[in-house]
């Protein structure tokens, strides 16, 4: 064969690889858009209670088409805290649910990732910005005035690349989950240090709250599915499982909260549920949540609270399910 003969087997070799390619790019991107059309055209889901004696409802509708509330927090009088995953809003919820947004917060705060309450004042973990790595602050709202607490560069090593949640002992000291690289943060007396590291590199320390009857941090690891319970006088001791994943069905561990008496709440994002840990079982509680990222327990009315993030909406700017709300399960 010549030169000459070959060139237009070539020439038609890569034309037939270049319209594959073009096949296979439109295709992406009908699939893409049908997602976001059927997403953003769904109607709005509404939890349903899954497990006996326990009602679900609709606790509060936020006042903003921009609330995407991913994180709580309660007071002891029973005031909840939410905010804005995108434009660091803040809402004061009192028990009947009516809102009340904090003022101090507007323009100040770059996305709410994390709540923490404790010493009659709300701590806030603070992303700046809700899709970008540009590190943390951690603000202290209390009798109507916000303080900065302590600004956290991005940074591997020297500081925060994402953040998720926050908690806060008994000590004062201040507990940052970092996903990149997984670890736990701890701020004390003006000090950032790293406090915990899980021994799987691929972890993804996520949820944090306080147990305070065994002094002890809860992490959930949203990479394997797993609760952990880190003794804060022993760190580096090996942390107890309470929970683990062993057939990998990707429950998406994001919030938990402990109830006084240690029992455990989780939010399951993954499966947009609320569940109760007991005896190293998971006690699915209600499902159909629009973004089930975080709970917070009221032992005194024997109520948990679960937000509705909505992220998906968020991240491929599909319409969200309007109105962003806050929905609370009442347990026997």
């Amino acid at each position: 064969m010549t030169e000459t003969e070959a060139q237009p087997t070539r020439r038609a070799r890569l034309r037939a690889v270049f319209f594959l390619l073009l096949t296979l790019l439109i295709g992406a991107v009908l699939i893409v858009a049908m997602t976001w059309f059927v997403v953003g055209s769904a109607p709005r889901s509404l939890p349903q209670a899954v497990a006996d004696g326990v009602t679900v409802r609709e606790f509060v509708a936020l006042p903003s088409d921009e609330a995407y509330p991913a994180a709580l927090a309660l007071a002891q009088d029973g005031t909840v805290y939410t905010g804005s995953y995108k434009t660091g809003a803040l809402w004061a919820i009192d028990p009947a649910g009516t809102a009340r947004e904090i003022p101090t917060a507007a323009g100040r705060i770059g996305s709410v990732s994390g709540l923490g309450y404790a010493d009659d004042a709300l701590y806030i973990l603070d992303r700046i910005s809700p899709l970008d790595a540009q590190g943390a602050v951690v603000w202290r709202y209390a009798e109507g005035s916000l303080e900065q607490v302590v600004a956290i560069p991005p940074g591997r090593i020297n500081g925060v690349m994402l953040p998720d949640d926050i908690a806060l002992d008994r000590a004062g000291s201040i507990y940052i989950s970092d996903r990149d690289p997984p670890r736990v943060l701890r701020y004390h007396e003006a000090k950032l240090d790293e406090f915990w590291q899980p021994d799987d590199p691929g972890a993804a320390p996520t949820g944090l709250a306080y147990d305070r009857l065994r002094h002890a941090l809860l992490v959930t690891d949203s990479a394997n599915d797993a609760v952990l319970r880190v003794a804060i006088d022993a760190p580096d001791a090996a942390p107890e499982v309470l929970f683990a994943d062993l057939d990998a069905k990707s429950y998406g561990f994001d919030g938990i909260d402990v109830a006084p008496d240690g029992e455990v709440y989780v939010a399951l994002l993954g499966w947009n549920r609320a569940a109760r840990l007991r005896d190293g079982e998971l006690d699915m509680l209600a499902r159909d949540f629009r973004g089930a990222s975080d709970v917070a327990w009221d032992a005194g009315r024997g109520r948990l609270y679960v937000t509705n993030w909505n992220q998906f909406s968020l991240g491929f700017g599909t319409v969200p399910q309007l109105p962003f709300a806050l929905d609370v399960l009442e347990l026997p």
